[in-house]
């Protein structure tokens, strides 16, 4: 079996604030093309597909409405005041047929925010190439090439959420497939400052990030127990200790912050991806940098 999740890979790379190389399509290349229709709808499949087998719900939002549709249509994105772009890498040698990359990501127009996605995602592709680069990986199977024969996936999609007109928060669900009976799939968000294009931290969004751990640890922990009871006593309790690895996917909602745990972090696979919503007051003692939220 190849190699499997990446999530400790992506974390990195998320708390990572070197400058990483831009490839990235613009919006005048991808926005508007049937090729990049083509492939939004490809990786939107994809992902249903792989989220029914594991009977998960989608995070992010079913463009239902005509106006919905409408908007699409027009800026290439689900959400108004945005424009979709789409991530995608060619064969490339070593690679050959194997490797599919598609990651459809955000722009704002905001210049440095823009610019901090861009990069963020052209990271996680590079790191993935590399990651599984096909004869680095032969060589380390010792040349077995039918173990090789199923296309080595990384498929992106996100959603937004706006806590206020001061704060943004990107969730994407990346899921690769590299071998095993199912893909894997990783739950990072990208959350923002629009009062100065800065990422946030969680040292940024909470005074006593410290303190904020174990609010959320403590509130996660009662919500899940009450959820599925104690029969998976073990790993929720390891999976919700007041640790940054354990509380590294944070979305900011309008109301205070929706934690995301990863597949086999608090429940199986089969679960899904778990989510928690907490309250700002529920943080309080964590004393939030409550403008992100407007207030």
């Amino acid at each position: 079996m190849l190699p499997t999740p990446l999530f400790f890979l992506f974390l990195v790379l998320l708390l990572c604030d070197e400058p990483q190389a831009v490839y990235a399509l613009t919006p005048t290349e991808s926005s508007y093309t049937a090729d990049r229709r083509l492939a939004q709808s490809n990786v939107r499949v994809a992902k249903a597909e792989k989220t029914t087998s594991a009977s998960q719900t989608p995070i992010g939002p079913d463009p239902l409405s005509d106006e919905t549709r409408a908007i699409e249509a027009i800026s290439g994105s689900r959400v108004p005041g945005t424009i979709e772009h789409l991530l995608t890498r060619p064969a490339r040698k070593g690679h050959g047929e194997h490797m599919v990359i598609n990651i459809l990501y955000p722009s704002i127009g905001r210049s440095d925010v823009d610019s901090d996605i861009r990069q963020w995602v052209t990271a996680i592709a590079d790191s993935f190439e590399r990651a599984f680069d096909r004869d680095r990986l032969l060589a380390e199977i010792g040349g077995q090439r039918e173990a090789l024969n199923d296309p080595i996936e990384l498929l992106a999609d996100y959603s937004i959420s706006r806590p206020s007109q001061k704060a943004l928060s990107i969730t994407f669900e990346l899921w690769n497939h590299v071998g095993g009976p199912h893909p894997n799939l990783d739950v990072i968000t990208l959350n923002y400052s629009l009062i100065n294009g800065q990422r946030l931290s969680l040292a940024d969004i909470f005074a006593l990030p410290d303190v904020a751990l174990k609010l959320m640890s403590k509130v996660a922990r009662a919500d899940l127990q009450e959820r599925y009871g104690t029969g998976r006593t073990h790993m929720l309790y390891r999976g919700t200790e007041p640790l940054i690895e354990n509380f590294s996917s944070l979305t900011l909602t309008p109301t205070g912050i929706s934690v995301n745990f990863q597949p086999y972090q608090v429940a199986s696979w089969e679960m899904g991806v778990q989510k928690v919503d907490i309250t700002l007051e529920d943080l309080a003692q964590a004393r939030p940098l409550t403008a992100l939220w407007g207030k």
